[in-house]
């Protein structure tokens, strides 16, 4: 995540407007009928929804990801100022990593993000009295994606992708990122080995194979395929799980999302990101 911080400072930066004729299919709200499906976004998958919703893009030379983006926007449970989407299908998820990268030192969340972060995701504070247990487990986790070869820097240091990867699965989210760390590296030659190790070691760390459902990091075009093959055979996508272990208001928003239930402003949104 070597770049996030210059993503972020260039939001006055005017970037040129990109075009999704070629590429992009309009949502049908017939779709919204089936599901509920929870997502953990990467950070830069944030910024560049950010843009998405700003008009504007900064890379021209990928309109079918941004197209796949928006697509992705429009099936949001939730839109702007909080308020529930009624074609909306897909639950965005920040998990506390994420939510770290996207603020400054004093815990604010950027500007830039702040309005995105507040209205059109879920972000999952963990309560306080599972602090310890869930930094130990994430930090195992982290730890046995180390040693298996994977989220190292050059110096030999863990990257925050492992914790991002370790918080988004043991919630069993799947993972939504572009980031080839995180995601299958096509340049792999063996690119799926990664995501089953990582399962398996997930698996065997949280004692569950997630009745069958397990989540994983996946790239925005094989997460449609995937809900489709669904889709079609009438299976589940991974469903959200430990979640008894997040703030009492996270729990109380998913429950509104879940049953169909006005969201409510809770004191722990309007909190997030607020200047002291």
């Amino acid at each position: 995540m070597s770049n996030v911080s210059s993503h972020i400072k260039s939001e006055k930066l005017k970037l040129k407007r990109y075009s999704f004729k070629f590429y992009y299919q309009p949502y049908s709200k017939k779709e919204a009928k089936h599901q509920l499906i929870y997502v953990a976004l990467d950070t830069n998958i944030i910024i560049d929804m950010v843009h998405i919703l700003d008009g504007t893009s900064h890379n021209k030379k990928s309109p079918q990801y941004y197209a796949s983006l928006k697509q992705l926007l429009e099936r949001s449970i939730l839109s702007k100022n909080h308020a529930r989407n009624k074609k909306g299908d897909v639950v965005f998820c920040v998990t506390p990593t994420v939510l770290k990268e996207l603020s400054n030192e004093n815990g604010e969340i950027y500007s830039c993000v702040r309005n995105f972060i507040n209205n059109r995701t879920v972000v999952l504070q963990i309560d306080e009295s599972y602090q310890r247990y869930f930094r130990k487990k994430i930090d195992k986790m982290s730890e046995e994606y180390y040693n298996a070869g994977f989220f190292r820097e050059k110096n030999g240091e863990l990257t925050n992708d492992a914790l991002i990867t370790a918080e988004s699965l043991y919630f069993n989210l799947t993972l939504l990122s572009r980031d080839s760390h995180i995601s299958i590296d096509r340049h792999d030659k063996n690119p799926q080995r990664k995501i089953e190790k990582i399962k398996s070691i997930n698996r065997r760390m949280l004692s569950s194979d997630f009745n069958g459902n397990q989540a994983e990091p996946r790239r925005l075009n094989n997460f449609f395929i995937e809900v489709e093959k669904c889709r079609k055979q009438e299976r589940l996508m991974p469903k959200l799980e430990n979640s008894d272990c997040l703030h009492i208001e996270t729990q109380r928003i998913i429950y509104d999302i879940n049953h169909n239930q006005p969201i409510r402003t809770h004191e722990i949104k309007r909190n997030l990101g607020k200047s002291k």
